[in-house]
């Protein structure tokens, strides 16, 4: 059995390293944490833990995590996007701090108005934060999610 192992092991590591050859470090890596994101189930991939943080959250503050946000996102099981923590913060409102204007856009998409306006204990806003970070995409898509919404209330009163 121990043979079996190794030699499994063996080409394991010989996969891996074609991977590297092929792929280089930075994008393999990127490859199998984007994998594992498509992996985890729709009950972990939406929880919060005591503070409300949602993985969002959490993956704001992680260097390089912006293609697997992107992932989770885009995942039409994920319901925690309007999430606001104990800090009274979205997960936008992080975003819009450090300059993610794709994320930014790709979460307001999916948000509702009242979770782009929500402003943190500290006064801090998403939007605060697009104007002040020259995000105009960010800027240009509130203002697309308010004309939309404007229109499917004109439509729903008369």
């Amino acid at each position: 059995m121990a043979k079996w192992i190794i030699k499994d092991y063996e080409r394991a590591v010989e996969v891996l390293n074609e991977e590297i050859r092929e792929k280089g470090y930075i994008n393999l890596i990127y490859e199998i944490r984007e994998e594992m994101i498509e992996r985890i189930d729709k009950e972990n991939i939406n929880k919060i833990d005591e503070g409300n943080n949602s993985i969002l959250h959490y993956m704001t503050k992680i260097y390089g995590s912006e293609r697997m946000m992107i992932k989770i996102i885009e995942r039409k099981d994920y319901r925690r996007i309007n999430e606001v923590n104990s800090e009274g913060e979205t997960a936008l409102i992080r975003v819009c701090k450090n300059k993610m204007e794709e994320i930014a856009v790709k979460m307001i998409k999916r948000m509702s108005i009242k979770g782009i306006e929500v402003i943190s204990k500290r006064g801090e806003s998403a939007i605060n934060y697009a104007i002040e970070n020259g995000m105009v995409e960010v800027l240009r898509e509130i203002k697309r999610k308010y004309e939309r919404e404007a229109r499917r209330k004109k439509n729903n009163i008369m």
